[in-house]
């Protein structure tokens, strides 16, 4: 049984097209999408909590509502990552940094995006940096 996808909103991200609006951006970062990237993207969207209870048709319906919103400028980044509630902000963060190392480089824009993201997630240091050692050494092998 699938559970339906957060109502579309006026404004303010739901958390699912939150979710989906970080990773969505952190995947085009460097401008492209890497193949290893967008199957990395499908794979975190089919194994995230939030995101696995909905159908294949309600998870199109919403990357396309969050495109569409991304495309249009009527939501941020930074809009996006306050809508995360707390605990979900740096597993999310976690996960963009994943998908964007997954092609085996950070580019000098997704460094970029990585900094934009600290602040507008509200990181602290010292967890940054212990997430930036795990991905790192995850995708060394």
């Amino acid at each position: 049984m699938s559970r339906q996808a957060d109502p579309p909103s006026q404004g303010v991200w739901s958390t699912q097209e939150a979710i989906v609006a970080i990773l969505a951006s952190a995947a085009k970062a460097d401008g492209a999408v890497a193949e290893v990237e967008r199957e990395a993207l499908l794979a975190i969207e089919h194994r995230t909590k939030a995101l696995k209870q909905l159908s294949a048709s309600e998870l199109s319906a919403l990357n396309r509502r969050v495109t569409q919103r991304l495309r249009y400028g009527e939501g941020t980044l930074a809009q996006a990552c306050a809508t995360l509630p707390d605990q979900m902000r740096a597993p999310v963060f976690a996960l963009a940094m994943d998908l964007m190392l997954a092609d085996g480089a950070l580019t000098e824009a997704e460094a970029d995006f990585v900094n934009a993201s600290v602040l507008a997630h509200d990181l602290e240091g010292p967890q940054v940096e212990a997430i930036a050692e795990e991905i790192t050494i995850k995708n060394a092998i």
